[in-house]
């Protein structure tokens, strides 16, 4: 699925729950009402806990995301102090090769 689908899933999921459990008020048959409003409020939870799932994972994604972007900030800092050091050393001056004549 692509991301905005697996963003809008448990929200789908809620909205058809409580059409579905308010829907079920409307039918005569006393079983078959409770029936569907079980299965309703089924629907409704299962949305709410996709929707937990789906904050947690986005959670600790972005947790991670945090953790690799330092790493390579300290990584980058030292790549920088190395390379300040190295020019701040003047290089070795070689004499010029002789010309032939």
């Amino acid at each position: 699925m692509n991301p905005a689908a697996n963003t809008l899933l448990p929200w789908i999921l809620i909205a058809l729950g409580l059409i579905n459990v308010v829907l079920s008020f409307l039918v005569p048959d006393r079983k078959k009402s409770l029936i569907a409003l079980g299965l309703g409020i089924f629907v409704v939870v299962v949305g709410f806990l996709q929707l937990g799932s789906e904050s947690i994972q986005r959670y600790r994604w972005n947790q991670r995301m945090r953790q690799i972007q330092s790493e390579r900030q300290t990584d980058l800092d030292s790549l920088r102090q190395h390379l300040k050091d190295k020019s701040a050393v003047p290089p070795a001056t070689t004499p010029p090769p002789a010309q032939k004549k």
